[in-house]
């Protein structure tokens, strides 16, 4: 008797793809619910709701870093590539100088962590991060 004739009983040689498409829809699922969990690098620098007032004649050095990748070690400008010797210089001359980073709020953390690692090579031992006051809801029921 032919096995490819007959009905019922022998050995079928199909693959079974019901299985793979149960488990290639579980893996979608998981993937489509983890991945905007994941985030890509681009979070904000946080806010806060209560910041503590610095001493306004302080002399600090002040390293501003915009969106677009323009950098200002006290009010001169500067490249990723030179920051470290600017820095180094800035440090030589007043190593008492405190050091404060003001970043674009759209800046991806790691570049902030960038100008960090250099002001830490060039010899500053810490650094302060501006933040931005939060916003508070007012007059949620109409108030001012």
């Amino acid at each position: 008797m032919d096995p490819r004739t007959s009905k019922g009983a022998g050995v079928r040689c199909e693959i079974n793809v019901t299985p793979l498409v149960d488990v290639c829809l579980v893996l979608l699922i998981i993937f489509m619910v983890v991945t905007p969990l994941i985030g890509n690098g681009a979070d904000e620098i946080p806010a806060t709701d209560h910041p503590p007032k610095m001493a306004e004649d302080r002399e600090d050095v002040v390293i501003v870093v915009r969106h677009d990748g323009a950098i200002r070690v006290d009010e001169k400008p500067a490249t990723m590539a030179d920051l470290p010797a600017a820095l180094r210089d800035v440090h030589a001359r007043a190593p008492a100088r405190q050091l404060v980073v003001k970043a674009d709020r759209r800046l991806a953390y790691r570049d902030v962590r960038e100008v960090l690692g250099a002001a830490h090579r060039a010899g500053f031992s810490g650094a302060g991060l501006v933040a931005r006051l939060k916003q508070t809801a007012r007059g949620a029921t109409g108030g001012s």
